[in-house]
Formats: C-alpha cells, sequence, structure tokens
C-alpha cells in the first residue's frame, strides 16, 4: 500500500512471477477457450481488420483501443490470430482489479479472471506507471 492508502500495482517481476503460477496458467487457457467462443464477436460485427500488417511486424508492438467498454479487450483478443493472442499482454488499470484494501474472495476471483484470462497485470492510473512496467 502506499503512503496515500492506494494499493501500489505489483513490479514487473512480481507480475511475470504471477502468469506462470498453475492455477493462473491453467485459468488462462479455460478463458482463453471461452474468448476462443468469441467467434461468436463475429455475430455482432466484430472482425479484424489489417490482421496482415500485424502479423507483418516485428515483435513487440502495442495495440491500443479507444476504450468505448471494457469489451474492447475480449474484442480485440477475439479478433487476433491464436499465435499472437496467446502472447499478448493486457494493461489494465489498479482498478479493475478490484477496489479496497480489504481481502475478499469476490476480489481474489476479479484478480484471477482479470490477470489469467487477460494476462493483465496493474498499473496505476493515478500515479507514476513506471512501476509496473520496469
Amino acid at each position: 500500500m502506499s503512503s496515500n492508502g492506494r494499493l501500489k500495482p505489483p513490479t514487473a517481476d512480481e507480475i511475470e512471477r504471477g502468469f506462470r503460477t498453475p492455477t493462473v496458467v491453467v485459468t488462462r487457457q479455460l478463458i482463453l477457450g471461452g474468448i476462443g467462443a468469441l467467434s461468436t464477436a463475429r455475430s455482432f460485427g466484430w472482425r479484424g481488420v489489417g490482421l496482415e500488417n500485424i502479423t507483418a511486424t516485428p515483435e513487440p508492438f502495442i495495440l491500443a483501443a479507444n476504450h468505448q467498454s471494457h469489451a474492447d479487450t475480449a474484442a480485440i483478443l477475439g479478433t487476433l490470430p491464436r499465435s499472437i493472442r496467446e502472447r499478448t499482454v493486457v494493461a489494465a488499470a489498479l482498478d479493475v482489479f478490484g477496489n479496497g484494501n480489504a481481502p475478499s474472495l469476490k476480489r481474489r476471483y476479479l484478480q484471477l479472471v482479470v490477470t489469467a484470462g487477460f494476462h493483465a497485470f496493474a498499473f496505476d492510473r493515478h500515479g507514476p506507471p513506471l512501476r509496473s512496467l520496469r
């Protein structure tokens, strides 16, 4: 916790260790399977345009949504080729991982789903984000 009472985002090393835990690995596969079912996304009219530009781009690169809703992340991941989607990491604001400082089952579940499902890491939108990138 920081001096102002907010949670501190994890360091890059803590994020990497978290991605490798068995629970996250298994949960990610289950959630990615659900995202794979986002072929349903096509029924919403979502489609990847210019995917050939992504596959031809050397790594790493950044995809940025206009953030019209929380569905942006699922829409982007759902339209990426699987080989790229499996290596994609999502930056998410710290408050997406749950509000408050007290641990709760609901908060832990939310953290697991966000971390595993989207390979997400937290950054503090109100403070310097570099801590999570180092």
